[in-house]
Parts: C-alpha cells; structure tokens; sequence
C-alpha cells in the first residue's frame, strides 16, 4: 500500500523539529532585533555629534569645490558681539577663489541659531554699508531662509574707494545657520545671484556628508 510517509526523519523526533509557525516567529524576531540594533547605533551617533564636535569636523573636513571655483580654504572666523550674545560655538568659513564664500555657524541649540538671525547685525569697521536690501527668502529653499543684498564701500590694493555689489543667502539647518556670498566688482546693486543660489546648495550638501 502506497501512501504518505509518517516517519521522522532520521536521527530527529517529530518533537524535535520546529513549526512552520515557530520558524516564522523566530525569523521576525530575527528583523526586530536587527532594526533595534540599526536604531541604536543611529541613536549614537545622534548623541556623539554634540555642537562642538560637528564644529570641530566642519574645520577639519574638505570642502570640495564646486565647479567654477578651483580652490576652497576652510578656516574659523571670529565671533563679533552679536555671535557671543547668541552664544554661538563657533564659525567656519570656506574661502573660494573669485570672490566667493561658503559659511558655518554652529549654535548649542536651533533656538538660539533662531534668535541669532533676527538678531541685529554687527557692522565691520573696516567695510561701510552704503545699501541693504532684504529679498526676502531664498527660492528653492525650505524652511527659515534669508537674502539680503548689498553695495559695500572700501579701499582697493591702491588705496582708492570703491564700491561693490554683494548678495547674501543662508538657511537655518537645524542648530546651523548654512550662508553663501558672492561679491561682484561690476555690480554695485549685488552680488552674483545665480552662482550665490548654487554655493548655498553645495553648503548644506556638505553639512548633511559631514553629520553622517
């Protein structure tokens, strides 16, 4: 008589083996203990990235250069008045040839990055303000944004006056205030708008390589 066969398998009781159901439960539990672990470990390296450690990483890691400039420096710039009210850690700026600029603020908190941008600005002796004009926000961009142009008035390498056009843009980044300028020696209204949108973008492309 032929029929299915009920033995166990060989050297394995019936009570030995799992379930179908058993196994289904053990391989879940397998994936909840691997997103718990991958959870974790994101935790951490939130809580590693304390403000002055992302600081300290802003200065140290290369900032490459977007196309049209072939050379960036990265260095720290000096707190003003306004930046120890706000108790800003630090900033960092990033120097690109052609008359460009890519700058870090770093804050303890979103709240007091906030207060520091509508926080009057503190003026520069060695540069006079002729115009300030707020744009607005910056399009393409979410969240608290800024643009501002400007016509600036200093001394050139002969010592002459002249005056220049610059446009400022920025976005808050968490406890980060993300900023692009270009200044323009043509244009005394503003500085270069379409390449000052593109530095802003490679500035907060930068800032998420280095959270990661």
């Amino acid at each position: 008589m032929c029929g299915k066969s009920t033995m166990p398998m060989s050297g394995v009781s019936r009570h030995d083996r799992f379930s179908e159901r058993e196994v289904t439960t053990v391989r879940r539990g397998y994936v909840l203990l691997a997103v718990a672990l991958l959870a974790l470990a994101a935790m951490t390296t939130a809580a590693a990235m304390t403000p002055k450690h992302l600081y300290g990483k802003l200065l140290t890691t290369h900032f490459v250069a977007p196309a049209g400039y072939y050379k960036a420096e990265v260095g720290a710039g000096d707190l003003d008045a306004r930046d120890r009210r706000n108790h800003q850690i630090g900033n960092v700026m990033v120097n690109l040839a052609g008359n460009a600029a890519v700058y870090y603020f770093v804050f303890p908190t979103r709240g007091w990055a906030l207060r520091w941008t509508k926080d009057k600005p503190v003026s520069d002796p060695d540069i006079k303000v002729i115009r300030r004009q707020n744009m607005g926000r910056v399009p393409g961009f979410k969240g608290v944004t800024r643009w501002e142009n400007l016509t600036i008035e200093g001394e050139n390498a002969f010592g002459r006056k002249v005056r220049n056009g610059v446009t400022m843009m920025s976005v808050l980044k968490g406890n980060v205030v993300v900023g692009a300028a270009t200044i323009s020696t043509e244009n005394e209204a503003s500085g270069d708008v379409p390449a000052t949108i593109k530095l802003l973008g490679s500035g907060l492309k930068h800032l998420a390589k280095v959270r990661r």
